[in-house]
């Protein structure tokens, strides 16, 4: 199964949001900060996304200074309390893929620190490199200690009731994260080359991860630690592996950082009586994640 990451580009997304009252209503936009969604075999399974809720924008109000007004009355603690709580977050728990392109989501949704399950309807279509999604989320905005001019706390509201139910029309856009896929290629070469070459003591392992001008620097024991490539090897095929030594063997990644055609791991590596802190850095050459640089330290010491 092919699991693909695509990051929510904020400029291209946003909400629009529609509250009501007795006498009409309001509308406005609301900023995206981040967020990202997840496709498995080109099926939505999960996301999630970060609401810039001080980017709040009242759209029909014209008038300057009423709706400067209007929005500090949204920022108080009336309404958002923007001052405590400036974002809210949503995070998909739960995705069922119907006809077509569309979704029934759940998910959790927090506004005001206070968290409640969602339900919703979606549209997602996507390309290899491109995804956009929709969807109409209505709130019972009491939910989350919005209670101004609510019937459910106040009564004899008349025209200025405020109803509860609020919507918000979702629409995002999103482009593949192609350095999620570039690091599961270099967790792959890591792996079947680089921990099982040096577990079993098998060069033809090692050199289909190691570049072949690598340098290795580092400290063994508290002594400064100097090799190229070609003693690295020898001194490899000379030793007894790891896993004839019968001794604890572990290799660990600790994270993968990629831009572009470089990235750096950092790993961990227990062989023998040592226990290496490790730095390597990779390089895509010919379409392949290589070494081209070692750094390593005996954290026994």
């Amino acid at each position: 199964m092919k699991n693909q990451t695509f990051k929510i580009a904020v400029a291209q997304s946003n909400i629009d949001w529609t509250g009501r009252k007795v006498t009409g209503a309001h509308n406005g936009t609301i900023g995206i900060k981040s967020g990202e969604l997840i496709l498995q075999d080109g099926k939505l399974t999960g996301g999630n996304f970060v609401v810039d809720v001080t980017s709040i924008k009242i759209l029909d109000v014209t008038d300057p200074a009423t709706n400067a007004q209007f929005w500090g009355h949204l920022a108080s603690d009336d309404f958002f309390s923007l001052d405590q709580f400036p974002t809210a977050t949503f995070v998909i728990t739960k995705v069922t893929a119907k006809e077509n392109s569309a979704y029934d989501i759940t998910g959790d949704l927090t506004i005001k620190g206070i968290t409640h399950e969602v339900k919703f309807k979606a549209t997602v279509n996507n390309t290899s490199d491109t995804l956009t999604a929709t969807g109409r989320i209505t709130i019972d905005r009491t939910w989350y200690d919005i209670k101004f001019r609510s019937g459910n706390f106040f009564t004899n509201l008349g025209d200025t009731l405020i109803y509860n139910d609020f919507d918000l029309d979702v629409t995002l856009t999103a482009t593949a994260d192609h350095s999620a896929q570039e690091k599961e290629l270099i967790t792959l070469a890591l792996e079947n080359y680089y921990f099982k070459g040096i577990y079993e003591g098998d060069l033809s392992l090692l050199k289909q991860v190691y570049y072949e001008g690598t340098l290795l620097f580092g400290d063994v024991k508290g002594q400064p630690y100097f090799k190229t490539l070609a003693q690295y090897f020898e001194a490899v095929q000379n030793r007894q592996s790891p896993i004839d030594s019968g001794k604890p063997f572990r290799g660990e990644i600790i994270s993968i950082d990629v831009v572009n055609s470089i990235a750096v791991a950092e790993v961990k590596v227990k062989m023998y009586d040592f226990n290496y802190h490790e730095f390597l850095s990779f390089h895509k050459i010919n379409n392949r994640w290589v070494i081209v640089n070692k750094m390593m330290s005996d954290t026994n010491v």
